[in-house]
């Protein structure tokens, strides 16, 4: 039986259409609620516990473990390796925020009849707050006031974001894993980190009771998202370090899938998810037509498509596109993110990632 190694080919596999598809999802899953057609299919089937988006955002940890992982054996140094990490996330992320307040602020007043001299003259400092607020990552301010303050998920400019900052923090873990003094005790480490916010996840979801009754621990094991988003990201990283000798067959593929259904529909998913995630986009990336390698990383538009979709919804929702119905909305939505994306990985990101070289010494890995 061959393992995962013998299937992958760094430089043609179906990553980046996976993360496109993922990103995709998140788009969809957000149509439901900002456009406020109610629940989406899967929080229904989920019980009301998983959206579409949400467990797209999983995915997108779930792979991101996974290539980041190479990137990090690859790298010469930890330097190299955040160097890298740096110009992958920051750049598009600070020319979003340039857009929404050079671009977005104009066009939400456009679409509200809002005078743009008044906005200026009377918001200015929410404006520039927006910006200031949410630099590095960690989203301090959601709203850009009085703007969208008609629509169904009000004041809302840009949700999608929220979860950059525990990618990033990501990224810290995994080279404070990768490059811990001691060699032999490093993957060790990683195991570590990935049992404890495992079992973190697991009592946050199934056991809320006991987190309630341990406030007085670190504000990290109180932060669902690290029990939630960590295992997953954790996860992929080890499918890579032992991608020798696991094996890659359509049978754990299917049980993957499976488990997945399951801990969906029976609020299990923080128990199973993580291998399960993990082990099924990895199958498929190593396993879908070769063809779909035309989505590689220098064609990748997933990161620009989730960090616009959501901006550009709601402008939709301000010009009442949502009144021809979800299906509509969400061909709409996807149309113009589409071409965002492309123009943010044409003018952004790809410009940014040829500073990659700039850092001398090792091997440049693109994710």
């Amino acid at each position: 039986m061959k393992c995962l190694d013998a299937r992958f080919v760094p430089e043609k596999n179906a990553f980046s259409f996976l993360r496109l598809c993922l990103a995709i999802g998140v788009l969809v899953s957000h149509s439901w609620a900002i456009g406020g057609f109610g629940a989406e299919p899967l929080l229904r089937f989920s019980l009301d516990k998983v959206t579409l988006g949400r467990f797209c955002v999983l995915g997108f940890f779930s792979v991101s473990g996974f290539l980041i992982m190479r990137s990090l054996d690859k790298s010469s140094s930890i330097l190299r390796f955040f160097w890298n990490r740096f110009l992958r996330i920051f750049p598009a992320y600070w020319a979003f925020l340039l857009m929404a307040m050079i671009f977005f602020v104009p066009l939400y007043c456009w679409l509200h009849r809002f005078p743009l001299a008044m906005m200026l003259s009377q918001n200015m400092g929410n404006i520039v707050s927006y910006g200031t607020e949410n630099f590095w990552l960690r989203v301090h301010r959601w709203d850009i006031k009085p703007l969208l303050g008609n629509v169904p998920v009000r004041f809302s400019f840009n949700t999608s974001i929220w979860s950059l900052i525990y990618e990033w923090r990501c990224y810290v873990t995994i080279a404070i894993c990768g490059f811990f003094p001691v060699q032999k005790f490093r993957l060790g480490l990683l195991f570590l980190v990935a049992l404890c916010t495992w079992l973190l996840g697991i009592l946050h979801f199934n056991f809320p009771a006991v987190i309630r009754g341990l406030r007085w621990l670190p504000s990290w094991f109180t932060d669902v998202e690290i029990g939630f988003l960590f295992p997953y990201f954790c996860c992929g990283a080890l499918l890579y370090k032992f991608r020798t000798k696991v094996p890659s067959h359509w049978a754990i593929f299917a049980l993957s899938c499976f488990l997945i259904v399951l801990g969906l529909h029976y609020n299990l998913l923080a128990v199973v998810g993580p291998p399960a995630v993990g082990y099924a986009l990895v199958w498929l990336a190593l396993s879908l037509p070769a063809r779909l390698c035309w989505f590689d990383g220098r064609r990748d538009i997933s990161y620009g498509l989730f960090v616009y979709a959501w901006p550009l919804q709601q402008a939709l929702v301000v010009a009442h596109v949502n009144r021809l119905g979800v299906g509509w909305f969400i061909l709409a939505s996807a149309s113009v993110a589409f071409v965002f994306a492309v123009l943010s990985r044409i003018l952004v990101e790809q410009p940014a990632l040829r500073l990659k070289g700039l850092w001398q010494g090792g091997s440049q890995v693109s994710g």
